[in-house]
């Protein structure tokens, strides 16, 4: 259920708009190579299942409202395409 709950928010105005702010203040550096990239990843440093799983919302709707760790911009760190692989696939 968290994983299609996962797929919903990022397709809400709310998680695009939050992405999209993200990526702008970021300036398009990887926060962990420092490469300067123009498709940068959001990377939710505390995993969005863990969130959801913690607060247990019953739609979307609560979702949104209630899990703010998602849109939290300290659980936040844009990176390349090649450094968010590593983090969730170390060699």
């Amino acid at each position: 259920m968290e994983i299609d709950l996962i797929n919903k928010i990022r397709h809400t105005k709310k998680y695009k708009d939050f992405r999209n702010r993200v990526l702008y203040l970021n300036g398009n550096l990887c926060e962990e190579c420092g490469l300067e990239v123009f498709s940068l990843e959001i990377h939710h440093i505390k995993k969005c299942i863990d969130i959801l799983k913690d607060k247990k919302p019953v739609d979307l709707k609560s979702a949104l409202s209630d899990c703010d760790e998602i849109f939290d911009l300290n659980n936040i760190i844009c990176l390349c395409g090649y450094c968010h692989k590593q983090i969730h696939y170390p060699d």
